[in-house]
């Protein structure tokens, strides 16, 4: 896989030979950080099916989902994020509650 994204940037390089900035940009810039985005690299990291980079873009995004759309005045906003945390803690503690409810089993198989 390595090899396949080494032959791909001298591809790369070969068709915008003409472009001297843009290759400059993308080799100071994204080659040399290739270790953090490339599948080459990326794919070694057990990740267990998060694809979100950080909690906050986790946040944004469900916060984006609350809103609905684009118009809206601060109190508005502010008490859509009110609404949607209490939510979200209301959920939590369900599922913690649920957690703790649930007995376990220690089966001895001979």
């Amino acid at each position: 896989m390595e090899q396949e994204f080494k032959e791909r940037y001298a591809s790369l390089q070969e068709k915008y030979v003409h472009q001297s900035t843009l290759l400059t940009y993308i080799h100071e810039e994204k080659y040399l950080k290739r270790q953090q985005f490339a599948k080459p690299w990326t794919s070694q990291v057990r990740y267990f099916g998060h694809t979100v980079t950080s909690r906050a873009e986790s946040g944004h995004s469900k916060f984006k989902g609350w809103l609905l759309h684009s118009c809206h005045d601060l109190l508005d906003v502010k008490d859509r994020w009110a609404l949607m945390t209490r939510s979200f803690l209301t959920d939590y503690r369900k599922e913690l509650a649920t957690e703790r409810d649930r007995i376990t089993h220690k089966l001895q198989v001979t």
